[in-house]
């Protein structure tokens, strides 16, 4: 087995920081792409899914 050592721990964290960024480039991007309307108050994204009438998919 490979001895941990300082190294392992700058990769673990590396690695951890491009995840953390690449997670919000893409959440900016959606946030871009549905005009900022992804997230309500209760950080749910019913207005994406349902609509702003609540009807799923629009339908009636």
């Amino acid at each position: 087995m490979e001895e941990f050592s300082i190294f392992n721990i700058f990769t673990l964290l590396g690695g951890l920081a491009f995840f953390l960024y690449g997670m919000n480039v893409m959440s900016t991007g959606l946030e871009k792409l549905t005009g900022g309307k992804a997230w309500n108050g209760n950080h749910h994204c019913d207005t994406v899914i349902v609509g702003n009438d609540g009807n799923a998919g629009g339908f009636r």
